[in-house]
């Protein structure tokens, strides 16, 4: 991986650790259902290669932006939701639901994406929309701090 890929991950994830602690004060937050996130991934896919349209499923426009720098083209197959669980958040995390997709790179290599699905006032938004990616929710100040599902 280059540092510059590192660096966009360094950005990712205190952007991230921003929204999250932003995005509702976590005590009344509404945690989307299945049904939206799984909606939400289909519409990520559907709008693959329209930024514009991708980017407006994220939760956070900087972060949509800083993740599709240097992801690649998206693959032809289409992501699949393969399991859920909710997610309590803690201290100043908004609550939400993990999710977890996979789908096959145009290698056919199989790539394991990991994001959240939250409330926000524009409805349920993905914090991480790029799902071509294999990359992990956290919830800490740095890469290694993410949080671990069973599925």
């Amino acid at each position: 991986m280059s540092v510059n890929r590192w660096a966009v991950r360094a950005v990712v994830v205190a952007s991230a650790a921003v929204c999250l602690a932003a995005c509702s004060d976590g005590s009344d937050a509404r945690i989307p259902e299945v049904a939206e996130a799984e909606s939400l991934i289909a519409r990520a896919y559907d709008a693959r290669e329209d930024t514009a349209a991708l980017c407006d499923l994220s939760s956070s426009l900087g972060n949509c932006k800083a993740l599709l720098q240097g992801a690649g083209t998206a693959p032809t197959a289409e992501p699949e939701v393969v399991c859920t669980q909710p997610y309590e958040g803690h201290d100043s995390y908004t609550p939400g639901l993990l999710v977890r997709t996979v789908t096959v790179d145009d290698s056919g290599l199989a790539v394991t994406h990991d994001t959240v699905a939250i409330d926000t006032p524009g409805g349920a938004r993905l914090m991480n929309v790029v799902y071509w990616e294999p990359w992990g929710v956290s919830d800490g100040n740095t890469t290694e701090d993410t949080v671990e599902f069973d599925c």
